[in-house]
């Protein structure tokens, strides 16, 4: 299920979606296999906004792209992980895919679901080190 807020500044994408996300990403991950199996928590709330989304199909819809598998772990995490008390600096800046800064434990060294959209959890203020995953 996909909802939108009144404003339309926010999807949220709720567990069977985020199924459907996970069914169709080509390249499932062994971390992307691990974040499904946890339990659903809330929906992935969504920035909808002009400055984030960048392609929209021709009805005006938001077009996502999951297909890279970051992609598709950072919604996950947004689904199951836990907010963090204080935001990263990029979440700070309102600068991510999703409204909320998600922290999964134990995964991707600390860095939220946000700074993982797109493979760029290694510049995460919130990482618990420096180094890249390997």
């Amino acid at each position: 299920m996909v909802r939108f807020d009144e404003g339309d500044h926010f999807s949220f994408l709720g567990e069977e979606a985020l199924q459907a996300v996970y069914n169709e990403c080509m390249k499932k991950s062994s971390s992307m296999t691990e974040l499904i199996q946890k339990p659903y928590i809330r929906p992935a709330k969504v920035w909808t906004r002009p400055t984030v989304d960048r392609k929209r199909g021709r009805d005006g819809k938001v077009i996502y792209n999951w297909q890279p598998h970051a992609n598709c772990e950072a919604a996950l995490i947004h689904s199951r992980g836990e907010i963090a008390p204080e935001p990263c600096d990029f979440c700070s800046a309102k600068r991510g895919r999703f409204a909320e800064c998600v922290v999964m434990p134990g995964m991707f060294k600390g860095a939220c679901g946000n700074c993982r959209w797109a493979s760029k959890d290694a510049s995460c203020s919130l990482r618990k080190d420096k180094e890249k995953d390997m």
